[in-house]
């Protein structure tokens, strides 16, 4: 695709990301989170139920959706359509099933017993402020939020809405910079929802799936991003030609995994501050949302072979869930948003101005430079060859003449 397909690109993916990712929180949260909220205790059984279906949906749905982009992507001519969805339902299914019926159990066990842990700050000592201010609010605050999801029997709840244990205080950390406590807001705004812990605990697994689904994504359309540029002059080199589709080059892709892992390594911490804790609140299952959501989105455009930004997906799916908070507008970041959006705009010229520098100092240093092409791309034949150019050091045309040996008549 051109320039400009490209550029819409940026712009259509975001948006359609964040409409999956409503569409993927709006039905768990009227299917079984807004209910457990306002039914109480009694109605936990059911929503765990509830709970283990909607995993089961994305257990299928991530692993039907990967299989059937792969297979068809080799399907060539559109012949084995059949064959193909076969291998993909026939793979998806059982997995479904088998989380339903097995894995669950002691999946989400080990979820509820580790708790809602995590979150992102920079300054341990604004974490500790963050907690005091949270613990000295937490019996007016926790009463407010869980009003009519907790009966008159139940334990009383601590900052984050988890049943509270003598000398223990939990380390989930899914306030955002612009809240207080669950049930108090600094911007004067309505309360966020904060779902049962239990739930929330069990979605966490469902995160971690979505992560691995949205990595998948990452490496199928950014890391062709990196490697495919590298890929095209190296084979232009390899062949004299200007290939229009490069085959793929593993050590190519190798290298530039490489450069991914050492980017992430060294900086990529604070991208993952700014999406999950700056834009707005958080937690487990809004991330298993806008992740899922970021996911088919990415491998959607993969398939159509347009390149996208998994970055710009994600924030995309961010604020798709963000806005469906009580005033979600009003609770969205858009300040930030807007230097964002402005980093987006600035990064193609900024772009393309580095690579055209490095480029023109490239070629005044090789200027009036014939170029030689390696033997291995010369016509197949016996004996020496001579070749003869004419034209400029920019502009070749290149002729090559093999010298057959002479045959002996007897």
């Amino acid at each position: 695709p051109g320039v400009g397909k490209i550029v819409i690109s940026w712009v259509a993916a975001p948006v359609f990301t964040g409409l999956f990712a409503i569409a993927f929180y709006l039905s768990a949260k009227y299917w079984f989170l807004r209910p457990l909220q306002q039914r109480g205790e009694e109605y936990l059984e059911k929503a765990l139920f509830w709970q283990r279906v909607y995993m089961t949906i994305v257990v299928f749905l991530a692993f039907v959706t990967f299989l059937i982009f792969t297979t068809f992507k080799y399907n060539k001519g559109g012949k084995w359509v059949g064959i193909n969805l076969g291998i993909s339902f026939g793979i998806s299914v059982p997995l479904a099933a088998l989380w339903f019926f097995v894995l669950h159990k002691p999946v989400n066990a080990f979820f509820e017993k580790r708790g809602l842990q995590g979150g992102f700050d920079d300054d341990q000592l604004a974490i500790k402020e963050k907690e005091a201010r949270l613990n000295a609010d937490v019996e007016s605050s926790a009463s407010s939020v869980h009003e009519a999801a907790v009966n008159e029997n139940a334990v009383p709840a601590d900052a984050t809405g988890a049943p509270a244990e003598p000398g223990h205080q939990s380390q989930m950390s899914v306030v955002s910079s612009v809240m207080l406590a669950p049930g108090e807001r600094e911007d004067g705004l309505p309360p966020d929802d904060i779902w049962h812990p239990t739930l929330e605990a069990r979605f966490q697994f469902g995160q971690l799936l979505s992560a691995c689904y949205e990595a998948i994504a990452f490496g199928a359309n950014d890391l062709g991003n990196a490697a495919g540029t590298l890929q095209a002059i190296f084979q232009t080199i390899e062949t004299a030609t200007v290939t229009a589709k490069p085959k793929p080059v593993y050590w190519a892709m190798a290298y530039s995994t490489v450069g991914i892992l050492a980017g992430l390594w060294l900086l990529g911490h604070k991208v993952m501050a700014t999406i999950g804790r700056n834009i707005t609140l958080m937690t487990p299952i809004r991330g298993l949302c806008a992740e899922l959501a970021t996911a088919f989105s990415v491998l959607i455009a993969s398939y159509l072979g347009i390149p996208v930004s998994t970055t710009h997906c994600s924030v995309g799916g961010v604020i798709g869930v963000g806005l469906m908070e009580r005033k979600g507008y009003k609770k969205v970041n858009w300040k930030l948003m807007a230097v964002v959006a402005l980093s987006w705009v600035v990064t193609l010229p900024a772009a393309g101005g580095i690579s055209a520098g490095l480029y023109a100092a490239a070629r005044s240093s090789t200027r009036d430079q014939w170029y030689v092409p390696p033997a291995d791309v010369l016509q197949e034949g016996e004996g020496e060859y001579a070749y003869t150019c004419a034209g400029t050091a920019l502009v070749q045309t290149c002729t090559y003449t093999w010298n057959t040996p002479a045959v002996d008549p007897s």
